[in-house]
């Protein structure tokens, strides 16, 4: 299985793109991994001072 993070620009994402059998196979690594991933990504020190939904805003006006 080939898992790499891409964390540039507003992402923090991860994407997996090879190494299933079949759908099953595919949703039992997929929920393995966000565990693991969810776990490390809730204690991140991502240095995230404040946070604002301003372009949100502008987008749906």
């Amino acid at each position: 299985m080939n898992l790499y993070f891409h964390s540039w620009g507003p992402e923090i994402a991860h994407y997996i793109d090879c190494g299933f059998e079949n759908f099953s196979d595919f949703g039992k690594k997929h929920d393995a991994i966000n565990k693991i991933l969810g776990e490390e990504l809730a204690t991140a020190k991502l240095d995230i001072l404040e946070h604002s939904d301003d372009l949100l805003i502008l987008i749906q006006d």
